[in-house]
C-alpha cells in the first residue's frame, strides 16, 4: 500500500472525531445560553407583574414616577437651538460695544477698566457698571495709567487731563502741540510738546501745577524719551543728535523744581552712547531707569551712574516695561555681529541685566505686552500668555483682529476687538455676536440675491434678443 493511501486512511479516520468535537461544542455554548435566557424572562414576568400590579391595584404611582423622571430630564437637556447660543453667543452682562472708529483704548485699572475714546473716558467698577464718566472731544487720545492716576493726552493737541479713582482731578491746556507723555505713581506728569522745532519739556505736579520748565532750541538735537522718577525728585529726558554723521545718543538726568544753584537748569547727571539711537526710556520698580537703543540696553541707579548693560543678539520689534518688575523684549531678526535668537523670541531680563527666561513664538511677533503675572505674546490671530521663566500659562487662536488681551486674574482677561470689550475666561472662550454682523450678513445675502435676479433678468432679456434676432435672420433667409 502506498504511503498516500495510509495518509488518506489516517484522515477518513480523524474525521469522526472532529466532527464528535464540533457537536460537543455547539452543546456547550446552547447549555451556557439557557440560563440567561430564562433569567432575562423571569426579569420580563418581574417586571410585567409590577405594571400590571400597579394599574390595577396601585393607582398608576410607578408609572407616574418613572414618566416624571423622564421628563425632568428631557428639561434639564438644552435643545438644539440652546446649544447653539450657548456655544456661539457670550451673556450681554459679560460684554460691551463700541464703534469701530471711536479710537477705543483699555485699561484695567483697580477691580475695574477704563475706557476712553475719542469722545471722553469712563470708569467702569465691573462689565455694565459705570463709576464716573467725563466728556471732551480729543483727535488722537493718549491714555497712561500709574498707581492711581490716569493722564489722557491729545497727541498733536493741547490738550492734557489727569483723573484718579473718584474722576477728574485737573485739565490742563498746553501751548504747543503734545508729542510725548510720561507719568508716575504719585501723578506726576511730564509732557514733550513741539513748538515749530523747539521743543518744550514741562513737569506738572499731581495738582496741576507746573513744577519745572525746559526749553530745547539747540538744532539737530531731539528728544526721543521722559520719564520721571518714583520718588518725585528727578526726571529723566534721552535725547539724538544728529549733527555729525554718525549718531549720538544722551541721556539727562534733571532735579525737580531746581532752576538755580549749583546745577544748570537743573542738570545733574547724564550718560552719551555713540552710534545708536535710544528710543524708549523708563522708571523700574526699584528707580532704576533703563532705556533701550537699536543695540544695547542699558540700566542707570538714580545718580545716573550706568550700572550694566545688555548687549541685543536681535534687531527689537517689541518691547515691553509695564510689569516693572522685568522687562519683555520681542526680537526680530538677528544682528549681523550676533548669534541671535530665531525672529519671533522674546526675552526677558531682570533688573540686574541677567536673562531669566525666552519663549519662542511660533512666527513674528505683532503684540507684545508684559504684567506683573506674565506677558501676553500675539503672532497674527494667535496668543500666548508666558510667564518671564519662558514657560506657557496659556494659548488662544482667534477668528478675528484682536486689538488687545490683558490680563485680569488668573485666566480671566479683558479681549478686546475692533467693537466690543468681553470680560472671559480665555480658555473657555465664548465668543460675541454682534446683532449689528447679523444684519451686515443679512444685507450681504439680500443685496446678493438682488444682484443674482437683475443678473437673470439681464440673461433673460439678452436671450430674448438673440432668440429675436433669430427669427428675423431665418425670414430673411426664407424670402
Amino acid at each position: 500500500m502506498k504511503e498516500d493511501d495510509l495518509e488518506f486512511e489516517d484522515e477518513i479516520y480523524k474525521e469522526p472525531n472532529s466532527i464528535k468535537k464540533i457537536s460537543s461544542d455547539n452543546n456547550n455554548k446552547n447549555k451556557k445560553k439557557k440560563p440567561f435566557f430564562i433569567f432575562l424572562i423571569f426579569i420580563i414576568i418581574i417586571v410585567g407583574c409590577v405594571f400590571a400590579y400597579d394599574k390595577y391595584y396601585g393607582n398608576g404611582i410607578v408609572k407616574t414616577t418613572i414618566m416624571n423622571y423622564i421628563n425632568n430630564v428631557k428639561e434639564e437637556m438644552p435643545n438644539e437651538a440652546e446649544k447653539e447660543e450657548n456655544i456661539k453667543t457670550a451673556k450681554k452682562e459679560d460684554y460691551m460695544t463700541f464703534s469701530s472708529d471711536s479710537k477705543s483704548s483699555f485699561k484695567v485699572y483697580g477691580e475695574g477698566f477704563i475706557h476712553c475714546t475719542k469722545d471722553g473716558i469712563k470708569y467702569y467698577s465691573e462689565m455694565g457698571k459705570e463709576k464716573w464718566n467725563d466728556t471732551f472731544t480729543m483727535t488722537s487720545p493718549y491714555i497712561s495709567t500709574e498707581g492711581e492716576f490716569i493722564a489722557v493726552a491729545d497727541i498733536m493737541g493741547r490738550t492734557a487731563k489727569m483723573y484718579n479713582s473718584k474722576g477728574k482731578v485737573y485739565e490742563i491746556s498746553l501751548d504747543a502741540p503734545i508729542v510725548k507723555i510720561a507719568l508716575n505713581k504719585n501723578g506726576f506728569m511730564g509732557v514733550i510738546m513741539n513748538s515749530s522745532g523747539n521743543y518744550i519739556i514741562k513737569i506738572i505736579n499731581s495738582s496741576g501745577n507746573v513744577v519745572t520748565e525746559r526749553v530745547e532750541a539747540t538744532a539737530n538735537i531731539f528728544p526721543t524719551g521722559l520719564d520721571i522718577s518714583e520718588d518725585d525728585k528727578s526726571f529723566s529726558i534721552s535725547y539724538v543728535d544728529t549733527t555729525d554723521i554718525s549718531a549720538i545718543s544722551k541721556i539727562v538726568f534733571f532735579y525737580i523744581g531746581e532752576t538755580e544753584g549749583d546745577y544748570i537748569d537743573g542738570m545733574f547727571s547724564g550718560i552719551t552712547k555713540q552710534n545708536e539711537y535710544i528710543v524708549y526710556l523708563y522708571y523700574m520698580e526699584n528707580n532704576t531707569l533703563v532705556a533701550v537703543s537699536d543695540k544695547s540696553v542699558i540700566a542707570m541707579d538714580s545718580t545716573g551712574k550706568e550700572i550694566w548693560t545688555y548687549s541685543l543678539p536681535n534687531k527689537l520689534d517689541w518691547v515691553s516695561f509695564s510689569a516693572r518688575t522685568y522687562i519683555a523684549l520681542g526680537c526680530g531678526e538677528e544682528m549681523e555681529s550676533a548669534d541671535g535668537y530665531k525672529n519671533g523670541t522674546v526675552i526677558f531680563l531682570n533688573l540686574q541685566g541677567k536673562e531669566i527666561g525666552t519663549f519662542e513664538s511660533d512666527s513674528e511677533i505683532t503684540y507684545l505686552e508684559a504684567y506683573s503675572d506674565g506677558t501676553v505674546v500675539g503672532n497674527s490671530k494667535k496668543f500666548t500668555m508666558v510667564k518671564k521663566s519662558g514657560s506657557v500659562i496659556w494659548e488662544h487662536s482667534a477668528t478675528q483682529d484682536i486689538n488687545d488681551i490683558i490680563p485680569i486674574k488668573g485666566n480671566n482677561v479683558l479681549y478686546i476687538t475692533n467693537n466690543y470689550a468681553q470680560y472671559v475666561n480665555i480658555k473657555n472662550y465664548v465668543p460675541v455676536v454682534n446683532e449689528k454682523n447679523s444684519n451686515e450678513k443679512t444685507e450681504d445675502k439680500e443685496t446678493e440675491t438682488n444682484n443674482n435676479t437683475e443678473n437673470n433678468t439681464e440673461d433673460t432679456t439678452n436671450t430674448s434678443e438673440t432668440v429675436q434676432t433669430e427669427e428675423n435672420n431665418t425670414e430673411e433667409n426664407v424670402q
